[in-house]
């Protein structure tokens, strides 16, 4: 079964949070798989680190997780925390 899942991070980007969720659910409507929205970053509030949330991924259900970012970031990639770790993980 494929899902997708879509996490928006705690960065605010000038939009509210609950704005920023109606528009990925937005984007989503038409998502020919089933799709949710994980909150979790929202929920633990503070800084978001993709090496925290990749920890929180594998204890959740057994699912394959892709990481999709953004090209503005691949010349960032290098300062990002624990960015080493983060493709050795089995999500």
């Amino acid at each position: 079964r494929k899902e997708v899942t879509d996490m928006p991070g705690t960065r605010k980007l000038g939009r509210p949070t609950a704005h920023r969720i109606a528009m990925l659910r937005l984007s989503l409507e038409s998502f020919p798989f089933p799709w949710e929205i994980c909150d979790y970053e929202i929920r633990k509030g503070g800084t978001g680190y993709s090496i925290d949330t990749a920890k929180y991924l594998q204890s959740c259900e057994d699912a394959e997780y892709f990481w999709i970012i953004g090209s503005d970031h691949l010349s960032k990639l290098s300062k990002w925390k624990d960015i080493v770790a983060l493709p050795r993980m089995k999500l």
